[in-house]
């Protein structure tokens, strides 16, 4: 049951998709009551005019559903609204005088007729420039010249004097901007300016055309509308005036498929031209109507960012992408800067950093003050050998005073610095004493005898070197016994790998322990 009742659900949903119904009190009407044009709605303070002048022939769209009320009023429609409006056959008139104007053109008889009746004239002798926007003080020239002969209007010589931008008297169109506020045709803008020289809208021309055909055109007759139907307009039987629209079909249910039947007269009402159901444009479609497809205008076309080191060429309205990124041109790292996009500045990676033993970066040449400490980190890493088992870098080497050192460098912040030096001999240089210090402190003293020019170890402790002799053990009698213990451990395991550990170091550069001194028995 429930599935039943889901499908009912769906199907109702789908058939209200294509039927428009509303309420009793809320009818729709068909197209013969209403204007084609949906550039023109109620709200609009023109739409009136534009009724009017519409229902009268006097107007017709510039599309089959647009009029263009905002668009800028050409010499060639304002002369075919005055032919519309006198109902002159303009297929009988023709001018050979401009040669802008030629037979064909959609604007060439009703041209022809305003010339011939000396309504207008060209631009120059010999063109009437049709596509030319009309300007107000052309306009009123031009009503001028065709109401003057027609109609009695009462002028009034202060007509312009009330007008902010008010023309001077010797300009051509002056009196004829006089006669055309004088009729009511045109009045100031909102900020109170006559504003000759501009343009005429679409409009304004419909306010215009209303003001005359009311005032004078159909002034003379006191009208006899007849009653308007679905289907017909109120008209004057004596001049023939349209007052307003048909009523239109009212329906209370539409579908723009087939169509609908009139409450009013019971017609059955073909499908509208207007009324759809239209889902708003977009960048790759017309207006579509989501009932029956119907489609009206134009997509609106992409609206193009361009590409960039990363993205595509990409809609800024709907996201749609085209062709590739452009890819980063990279600008090589340096000591100081990583690798950079000179398009985009995006960074990536890190900085080279200087390479210096001297004080001079050997890949920039920048000249720098380096550390102690800079210059013992530098001498590790490019002479020293690493040791993987104890992270470190480590350099065993000959110093400038004779000295052996013993360096080791450990993760970025920690050297170590173990020296070996000579610093005193006593008597016949039988005695020597070296002193081992770690970052700088002593920490303790190692003692050795020369026997046949080689040096023999006899011991380490904190002894003064003037104070240790071979033969008579001064002020070293009370130290014997640990020394001699020491050093019997001492030479047959640590000394010795000690000085194996050495000799793996030295060996790379073409030296033994055995060259610095040392000899293990």
């Amino acid at each position: 049951m429930k599935k039943i009742i889901s499908l009912l659900l769906v199907l109702a949903t789908v058939l209200s998709c294509f039927m428009l119904t509303v309420s009793a009190d809320e009818q729709i009407v068909s197209d013969e009551g209403r204007l084609p044009f949906e550039d023109v709605k109620e709200s609009h303070w023109f739409t009136p005019y534009i009724k009017f002048c519409y229902a009268n022939g006097i107007i017709k769209g510039m599309t089959e559903y647009t009029v263009a009320p905002n668009g800028t009023l050409t010499r060639a429609q304002f002369v075919t609204m005055l032919a519309n409006l006198e109902g002159v056959d303009t297929s009988t008139y023709t001018v050979d005088k401009f040669t802008d104007v030629k037979s064909g053109h959609w604007y060439y008889g009703a041209v022809a007729w305003a010339y011939s009746e000396g309504v207008v004239n060209g631009m120059t002798d010999a063109t009437f420039v049709p596509n030319g926007v009309l300007t107000r003080a052309q306009l009123s020239v031009v009503m001028n010249n065709y109401m003057k002969d027609k109609y009695t209007v009462e002028l009034n010589e202060n007509a312009l004097d009330g007008f902010s931008d008010k023309p001077k008297a010797e300009y051509w169109y002056y009196d004829a901007m006089v006669f055309a506020v004088s009729a009511g045709l045109l009045s100031g803008n909102s900020n109170g300016t006559l504003a000759a020289t501009g343009n005429v809208t679409r409009a304004q021309a419909a306010v215009i055309f209303e003001a005359f055909m009311k005032n004078y055109f159909y002034a003379s007759c006191e009208h006899s509308f007849s009653e308007a139907t679905c289907t017909e307009a109120p008209v004057c039987s004596e001049c023939g005036l349209v007052n307003g629209f048909a009523n239109g079909h009212t329906l209370s249910a539409y579908d723009c498929v087939t169509g609908g039947k009139c409450t009013t007269c019971e017609a059955d009402v073909a499908p509208s031209t207007i009324l759809h159901s239209f889902m708003s444009a977009t960048c790759t479609a017309p207006r579509t109507c989501r009932d029956c497809g119907a489609e009206r205008g134009e997509a609106l076309g992409h609206k193009w960012n361009a590409a960039t080191c990363t993205a595509p060429k990409t809609c800024s309205e709907c996201g749609a992408k085209e062709g590739n990124a452009k890819g980063h041109n990279w600008k090589a790292a340096t000591c100081t800067e990583p690798k950079i996009c000179v398009v985009c500045n995006t960074k990536e990676g890190s900085a080279l950093g200087h390479t210096t033993t001297t004080g001079t970066c050997s890949r920039c040449g920048k000249v720098f003050s380096v550390s102690d400490y800079d210059k013992i980190v530098n001498l590790l890493k490019t002479k020293g050998e690493y040791d993987s088992e104890f992270n470190c870098y480590m350099l065993l080497y000959m110093d400038s005073n004779g000295g052996t050192a013993i360096c080791y460098y450990v993760d970025e912040g920690s050297i170590t610095i173990e020296n070996a030096r000579l610093i005193g001999s006593k008597g016949n240089s039988d005695v020597t004493m070296l002193e081992i210090n770690k970052n700088g402190t002593v920490y303790e003293y190692l003692y050795m005898f020369t026997d046949n020019g080689e040096y023999i170890f006899a011991g380490y402790g904190m002894l003064d070197a003037a104070t240790f002799t071979k033969n008579t053990k001064e002020g070293f009698s009370e130290y014997e016994g640990t020394l001699k213990s020491v050093y019997t451990d001492y030479m047959n395991s640590g000394l010795r790998e000690c000085l194996d550990d050495v000799n793996k170091i030295l060996n790379p550069y073409g030296y033994s322990a055995k060259q610095l001194g040392f000899k293990v028995y």
